[in-house]
């Protein structure tokens, strides 16, 4: 083999290399959001409805209020959890569904 050849390859290698990194840089996008609208009731507030408009996916939210009545009309399933910081899952809730949940539900993770 030449030195020639041998940068030539190593070269190629390189080309080969550059390639896959950009493809899989590329497919690495940011973090989605779940599509509508999850509306909850605010127990602090009588008859308040808050919602959250096409909320981030995998991350923990916590509620503005303590909620008991929700309304999933988002395309992903959430999670319900009983603390602010996500740490005691109550229940999960479908897209297109509503629940009255016994616990309070003080914040959700829209799984993505």
């Amino acid at each position: 083999m030449t030195i020639t050849s041998g940068v030539r390859r190593y070269g190629s290698l390189a080309a080969v290399l550059a390639s896959t990194t950009a493809v899989v840089v590329g497919l690495c996008g940011p973090a989605s959001a779940a599509t509508g609208g999850f509306d909850y009731r605010d127990l602090n507030v009588e008859g308040l409805t808050r919602a959250l408009i096409d909320p981030p996916a995998g991350k923990c939210i916590p509620l503005l209020a303590p909620a008991r009545q929700m309304d999933n009309q988002t395309d992903v399933v959430v999670q319900l959890f009983s603390n602010a910081t996500c740490g005691s899952r109550i229940s999960v809730l479908q897209p297109d569904m509503t629940t009255t949940t016994g616990p309070l539900v003080a914040a959700v993770v829209f799984n993505g």
